[in-house]
């Protein structure tokens, strides 16, 4: 089971999305993934690399902390669900998915401590 995830910032600022994973703005980040799996391999069944919890930090000052919504592990808000992803089936086993972090994820974010 392959997938690819790309994180495109659509935003004018430095972002932090993984520890040591930095997008610069406008820019984008490709994170290929190789695992095991089912034969049936639908969209749904992949699960993103950032979950509940994870912060993303903005120009090393701002944090954003993904909370939780109660849908289970790989269905949070933002860049921990699946569902926000857009995607592309690239062959029966290998799933695109693109994540576009904006202004309006940027406006939640508050003052890191």
């Amino acid at each position: 089971m392959l997938r690819q995830i790309i994180y495109i910032n659509e935003t004018n600022h430095i972002i932090e999305i993984l520890p040591s994973k930095i997008i610069n703005p406008n820019e984008r980040l490709i994170i290929p993934f190789q695992g095991e799996g089912g034969k049936n391999t639908i969209e749904t069944s992949y699960i993103p690399p950032l979950e509940s919890g994870s912060v993303i930090k903005y120009n090393f000052l701002k944090c954003y902390t993904i909370k939780p919504n109660g849908l289970g592990f790989g269905r949070g808000e933002g860049p921990a669900g699946i569902q926000n992803y857009e995607w592309i089936k690239i062959s029966e086993r290998f799933y695109e998915f693109t994540y576009r972090l904006t202004e309006e994820e940027y406006n939640k974010a508050e003052n890191c401590n």
